[in-house]
């Protein structure tokens, strides 16, 4: 097992000998997040989305590396309407893995189509206008404005409730009661709408819920994926920055009607739960700026500790290949030690001789040189024995490995000129050709001269 923060290789001991890193506390952590995850997994899967919304929040206060808490977590704010709280947690996500994270594709399926951005802006606006007509009293203009929210935001669970609330303050309960009955439908903890209905009906402790409880996550993530895909003309989302300033604009272009179409509160016990929600709304707003900040200070840093680990992963590389180089050098000296010739050759000229340490390729070459001299000649005895007993493939590859290892010795040019021969019985000519001119050029002193030009006048 290695150590989680400096990689060493830890063989016993509940502590890293290198830096004193508790692993069994690191484990244990780790569980609790996972456990943590489980639990949110099973409410989202009970319809239970806010108690999911508290587990799988604590799960990345332990672990803000599981990235598979923070997609779900991401997803299950996606059924509720708050889609900026879920692109929070899939751009985070992301941070810690940019490859092979499905959360990259849930962020593009609703960032790279502009008009959907620019109705989930509106869905901000609308729900924003619904508040401030809610909080002013004006129940009937904020009714227009929250059902055109659900229109194209159906899952937006603050919505049916507020207008579910909306339609109580007008004495309307069995309107109200159905949209608090939807938003328990996707929500079937949502505080506000459970205060809701038991303000409709107080002998009662829960509300029935008629319709069974979707499978919302099967295999984790998968289903989200296809139902942002099917949804994805009708849904919509918004980001933090949308919300924001479609509240601004949305405010000051309102400003006008609000003081025109402004009545009475007609319950004062609901006035204090509408100023409970803008308060509430505002607090988002200032989350959501805050955010946006984190945001970005978490992708500088990951940007940086990402270069500084790869500018040491090239590092390391580097090391270790001339570690190896350097471990070569010393294994082809251990086997001339072992009369291993041939073996230590071979290892010999696999090995980059630049990037040796100066005292290795010192080593190197007086190793070469002592190696290569005796292989070759080896070699050339070997393949004169192979041509006179008529083994002509055999010579060819003998005389060849000769000339690879030495070029300079006494015998290269006759390894050369009856290499020549074993390619003239074994009638490559053109091949016998070639080595013939070889020779001439690389030994025009040798004794082997006048039978090269003659050989070579004969087959042209």
């Amino acid at each position: 097992m290695n150590c989680p923060r400096c990689h060493t290789e830890i063989s016993r001991g509940k502590q890293c000998a290198n830096c004193n890193f508790d692993v069994e506390l690191y484990h244990k952590i780790k569980m609790i997040s996972l456990r943590l995850y489980n639990k949110g997994l099973e409410q989202a899967k009970n319809r239970d989305l806010t108690g999911a919304i508290s587990s799988l929040i604590k799960s990345i206060e332990f672990d803000k590396t599981n990235i598979t808490s923070r997609n779900v977590l991401g997803l299950v704010y996606y059924e509720v309407g708050q889609v900026g709280q879920a692109l929070k947690q899939w751009v985070i996500s992301t941070g810690f893995q940019k490859e092979e994270n499905v959360a990259k594709g849930y962020i593009d399926q609703i960032q790279n189509s502009g008009r959907k951005l620019e109705q989930l802006n509106d869905v901000v606006k609308m729900f924003n206008q619904g508040l401030e007509y809610a909080s002013q009293g004006s129940e009937d203009m904020a009714v227009i404005q929250l059902k055109k929210a659900i229109d194209v935001n159906p899952n937006f669970v603050e919505a049916y409730s507020l207008l579910g609330l909306c339609y109580m303050m007008q004495n309307q309960s069995d309107k109200g009661i159905q949209y608090i009955q939807k938003a328990l439908t996707i929500d079937v903890n949502h505080p506000k709408s459970i205060r809701y209905y038991k303000e409709l009906h107080p002998n009662s402790v829960r509300p029935e819920i008629k319709e069974k409880p979707a499978q919302m996550i099967k295999s984790k993530e998968k289903k989200y994926s296809r139902s942002m895909q099917m949804q994805g003309k009708k849904h919509n989302a918004f980001s933090p920055m949308g919300e924001i300033l479609g509240f601004l604009v949305g405010s000051v272009c309102t400003f006008a009607v609000l003081y025109i179409l402004i009545i009475p509160a007609r319950v004062d016990g609901f006035k204090t739960e509408i100023q409970k929600l803008t308060t509430t709304m505002k607090e988002y707003e200032g989350q959501l700026i805050r955010t946006n900040r984190e945001h970005e200070d978490v992708q500088q840093s990951l940007h940086k500790e990402n270069e500084q680990l790869i500018n040491e992963n090239e590092a390391l590389k580097q090391s270790q290949a001339i570690l190896e180089r350097v471990q070569k050098v010393q294994q082809a000296s251990i086997l001339v030690q072992n009369n291993k010739w041939e073996d230590a050759a071979i290892l010999l000229q696999n090995i980059e001789v630049s990037s040796l340490p100066v005292d290795s390729k010192s080593t190197y070459e007086a190793l070469a040189q002592n190696v290569y001299a005796k292989v070759s000649e080896q070699y050339y005895k070997q393949g004169i024995t192979a041509y006179n007993t008529k083994k002509y493939e055999e010579a060819i590859v003998l005389f060849e490995k000769s000339w690879m290892y030495e070029q300079q010795a006494n015998y290269s040019d006759d390894a050369l000129y009856w290499l020549g021969r074993s390619y003239e019985v074994r009638e490559e000519f053109e091949k016998a050709k070639k080595t013939y001119e070889l020779l001439l050029a690389t030994h025009p002193a040798s004794n082997q001269k006048y039978n090269a030009r003659n050989r070579l006048t004969r087959l042209q």
